[in-house]
């Protein structure tokens, strides 16, 4: 089966200054052994918000072990607290390739071995990203930090539709009801 999650970076500018979406896909196999999971493929589609064409591409994604982006204490991220990390491991902030379970969960960049491009597409696969069960990302606010200082230019959370954070659906069904209305007057 697949399991699909997404992060949209729309309409959000209390909470950064990029512009695009994340797209999670994990596809899993059950046997009479077990289930195995296999790495997650990540398509990333970011730009700057108000300088789409505009490539950089130091920027590092970390997955958080809040549910809001207004939950951070400041604009930076502090990984050693703030990384969503459920098997308590050491912040490593590099993959452990023998043992790739062994890693923080949420340091994305980290477990990819590269830094994030803003302004083009890009697909990676990331071991050990579970989007169901137990240790699942879904509703964890995702976060894209600069390389340098770790502050964040991006934020939302992350969830299993493609709606983003509730404004352009609130306009669309006002809209859909104000035809709906003026029709049958």
């Amino acid at each position: 089966s697949e399991k699909h999650l997404y992060a949209l970076f729309y309409n959000q500018p209390a909470h950064g200054r990029v512009a695009g979406d994340i797209k999670f896909r994990q596809v899993s196999v059950t046997t009479p052994g077990g289930t195995y999971y296999y790495p997650t493929n990540i398509e990333i589609n970011l730009g700057h918000w108000h300088h789409p064409k505009m490539l950089t591409d130091t920027h590092r994604i970390y997955i958080t072990k809040y549910a809001s982006c207004s939950d951070f204490p400041n604009g930076s991220i502090r990984p050693e607290q703030d990384i969503y990390n459920p098997y308590s491991i050491e912040v490593q902030h590099v993959k452990n390739g023998e043992f790739p379970h062994f890693a923080t969960v949420g340091d994305v960049t980290a477990k990819a071995e590269q830094y994030i491009p803003l302004g083009k597409r890009v697909m990676i696969n990331v071991d050990n990203l579970p989007l169901s069960g137990k240790f699942s990302i879904e509703g964890k606010a995702i976060v894209i930090s600069d390389s340098i200082g770790d502050n964040f230019i991006g934020c939302t959370v992350i969830t299993p539709t493609r709606v983003n954070s509730g404004t352009t659906l609130t306009v669309s069904v006002v809209t859909l009801l104000s035809a709906l209305l003026c029709a049958l007057w």
